[in-house]
This record gives C-alpha cells, structure tokens and sequence, in this order.
C-alpha cells in the first residue's frame, strides 16, 4: 500500500470516527437527564472500572485481579445508581432504561431474557430489573437462573462467547507475582501458630490455686493479635488484591495461629465467601484479645448490629436479641432527651458520670461563648449530634424495604428518588395510614442509634483486670 493509500485511509477513518462520535453526541443530547445520567453511571462503573468477585475497585491502569462477575445485580446495586421508579417513567424512557441495563450486563458478560419484545413488556422487564437491583439476589450466577417478581420473570444467562472483558493472562501473571508474597506471609504465620508466645506470668492467690482457670481469666492481660503474634497488620494485602483461593490461604493460616493461641472464632457465618472473611480477619488484626492457655477464649467480632457488624450481610446479627447491654443509669429517659434535643438540631454533650447535659445549637456550636461551655471543665464528655441526611434516609431506606404493603413501598421508594426524598417521605407517610407505625419505627431506629453511640464509648474504656480490682 503506497504511502498516499495509507493517508487516505487515515483520513477516512478519522472522519468516519468523528462522524460516530458526533451521533453519540446528538444521540445523548437527545435524551433525557435521567437516562443521560443513568447511562454515565452505567459506563462510568462498568466500563471504566475492573470487576472482581463482585466488588468493585478503582481502575488506576494498573494490572488488579479480574474474575468473571458472578451476580451482576449485586455489582449494580454497590454503584447506588440512581434509578427512577418504574411509575416516574413513561414508555419510551422504560425502553430507553431497560437498554441502557441490557447493555451493562452485556459488558459484564450477561444476557437479560426476555429483553422486551414489545412495549407492553417494558414495564414488566423494568420493574423486575429495578426490583432486584435493588435486592440483589443471594445467590450467585452460573450457567442460568431464572427470577421471579409479582409473577413475572426474566432469565439471566452468561455469556461465554466473548472473553475480552477478562485477560487471562494479566490475570495469570498478577497472581504469580504476589504468590511469594503470599507464601512469605503463610510461612510467617506458621512459625507464629508452631510457637505461640509464653503465657503471662502471674503468681496464684493462694484461695485460688484449685481455680487456676479463674486466676488466668483474671490476671491475663488483653493484648492486640497484633501484640501477641508480632507480625503487623499492615503486612495483609488489599482484600482486592487478592483471589479467592489465596484468601483462603491466609484464612487457614490465621485460624491456625489462632489454634495455636488457643482462641476460638465462635461466630463466623457458614456460607460467607473466603474473600470477606479474610477482610473480617485482617481488618479486626488489633482486636483486645487474652492468651489463655489453660481455658482458651471465644473470639466474638460481630458487634451485634448490621450497621457495624464486620460480617455484614452475612450476618444474622440483631435479629433476635437487645444489641447494646448498657449500664442502667443509661436509662430510656435520658436517652429520649437526647433525642429530644438533638431533633431540634442542637448538639448534645453528656457528662457520662453525673448524667448532666448541655446542649448547644448546631449553627453556633463553633463560636466561642463568654461564658465559656460546661463540657469544656469535664472530665469526660459524650457528643451526639444532629443526624445527618444519610443517616435519615437510611432508616427510611430500610423502612420502605420492610413495609409489608407492596403498593406503599414502592410509593416511598418513588419518593426517595425524588429531588427533596426525606420531604416528599414525610408528606407521603403522613397522609397514609402507616403514620404512627413510621413514627414509632424512626424513634426506636433513632434510640437504637444512641445506644450504639454510648456502647461504643464504653468500650473504648475497657481494660483489662488489674489485681487491685479483683474481689479478695
């Protein structure tokens, strides 16, 4: 081909990459906001972004672990796009949105079946899709699966015929580079679990030599695993930097050292993946724990409340029992005060020995007083302020997910979407007949709140027994 050929060429297919680019542009220009924003989301997180074992990490150009997705509404739903209530949308915007999806899981190595054949189906295709995108199914994708809602159902099926999405070999050689690093850290804690360090030692009151057990409970020292093992918790990688198996590697390696120290972790839940659970481990690395050698220690890392609980979704914590055990002068009044005052968007100081309390108006809570504060002479002091927006629409959030009257729900969430949410909730709830039930659901969220708060100043003052504390 002559150099005046290839110029040619150049040139056309410059003009014809313009001329493309110039009808994506019309194309955009042509649609709505909404559908604008909801395709920017869509390309922004799927295109730009690696997806791994369904969590999704910053795409910095360099080489990161990639597995196939395994449930592409759970990588939707972590994105918190901003998907409008299928009533908000009229029917050629519900084409418009199911493209827009359809086209997102084809990146993600999906089909949607029956992608809406015509328009009657569009509502029916869009409800299903925004239904669980935002309840994303527990289970994750192999061949095929079929989901069903309100009696209809669509088919997800993977797509192996196009494998570009996932380099293999990048995926290879990353693994191979940080195995070593891996195998090194294993090794690490195999000498850790084979030579646990020497117990505390401690001289037996007499009164307690046929006790020895309740001697060491109470004259062990809490230490960090850190401080026990030695090795730093900043040596764990990057959960995402990780795949499955080598997780479990370090999984296995770390229950071996707690064998060795003979702790047991009581409450890890059974089908959480080996991914999350090294997260749980290598996050919780300076969690207080006692080297017992004679009795052993259960190890509990569930706090008990979704909201903080390492396990996360995997966790059935806060079902069935009273989340926070506070001391009883942290009684139902004061805490009902708290909220009292700050609903009234005023910040809250609490004297945690004499219960006293002031209160400050959030907009000059950072001006100095002349008169000077009273928490400021404190020796302690609890701060609770006004709960933010996020922290609102998340009780809302959670109230409307519950609510077993499907046709309210779905009226809420229509409102939670909306420019002014915790407005137009409000107005919305106040008119229906769930208005009390809301009301005591918000109280008690907001009490729920305040316990967390002050159960976790508690537990920040634990320490452990010293001898002059012990009963004889």
């Amino acid at each position: 081909m002559s150099s005046k050929q290839k110029k040619s060429d150049y040139k056309a297919r410059k003009h014809k990459e313009k001329a493309k680019a110039q009808q994506e542009k019309k194309r955009l220009k042509a649609l709505p906001k909404a559908l604008r924003k909801l395709e920017a989301e869509l390309n922004q997180h799927v295109e730009f972004l690696k997806i791994y074992d369904g969590y999704i990490g910053d795409f910095t150009g360099e080489i990161i672990p990639v597995e196939p997705v395994k449930n592409p509404f759970d990588v939707l739903n972590q994105m918190e796009l901003n998907l409008q209530h299928p009533n908000a949308l009229n029917a050629d915007m519900l084409k418009q949105h199911i493209l827009a999806i359809d086209d997102a899981f084809s990146k993600m190595g999906f089909f949607i079946n029956p992608i809406s054949k015509t328009e009657d189906m569009h509502a029916d295709v869009y409800e299903l899709l925004y239904f669980f995108i935002n309840n994303p199914p527990k289970e994750n994708f192999d061949r095929q699966a079929e989901l069903t809602y309100k009696n209809n159902s669509i088919i997800i099926e993977r797509d192996d015929s196009d494998d570009s999405f996932y380099d293999s070999s990048e995926l290879a050689n990353q693994k191979k580079k940080i195995q070593p690093y891996i195998n090194q850290l294993v090794e690490d804690l195999g000498k850790v679990a084979q030579n646990p360090p020497k117990p505390t030692y401690f001289e037996t009151p007499p009164h307690f030599e046929e006790l020895p057990h309740i001697a060491e409970l109470s004259l062990t020292p809490y230490k960090t695993i850190e401080e026990l093992t030695g090795i730093k918790q900043m040596v764990f990688p990057e959960m995402t930097d990780l795949f499955a198996d080598q997780c479990q590697q370090v999984n296995d390696a770390i229950f071996k050292v707690f064998e060795g120290l003979n702790i047991e972790l009581i409450d890890v839940p059974e089908d959480i993946p080996p991914e999350w659970l090294y997260e749980v481990l290598s996050t919780n690395w300076k969690h207080y724990v006692q080297h017992l050698p004679e009795s052993g220690m259960d190890l509990e890392l569930c706090t008990g409340d979704p909201i903080t609980c390492p396990y996360g979704n995997y966790c059935t914590c806060g079902d069935d029992w009273d989340t926070y055990e506070l001391p009883d002068k942290f009684d139902l009044p004061l805490i009902e005060r708290i909220i009292e005052i700050i609903e009234k968007d005023q910040f809250c100081y609490l004297n945690p020995d004499t219960l006293e309390i002031e209160s400050i108006p959030q907009k000059t809570v950072n001006q100095p007083s002349k008169e000077g504060f009273k928490h400021e002479n404190w020796e302690e002091c609890y701060v609770f302020k006004p709960f933010s927006k996020k922290e609102k629409l998340e009780i809302m959030i959670h109230f409307s997910t519950n609510n077993k009257d499907e046709s309210l729900s779905e009226e809420l969430f229509c409102a939670l979407e909306s420019k002014e949410p915790i407005q137009n909730f409000g107005e919305l709830i106040n008119t229906s007949n769930q208005r009390n039930i809301w009301y005591n659901y918000y109280i008690e969220s907001l009490k729920d709140r305040i316990r967390h708060s002050i159960y976790q100043e508690l537990q920040k003052k634990i320490e452990p027994l010293d001898e002059s504390q012990l009963p004889f």
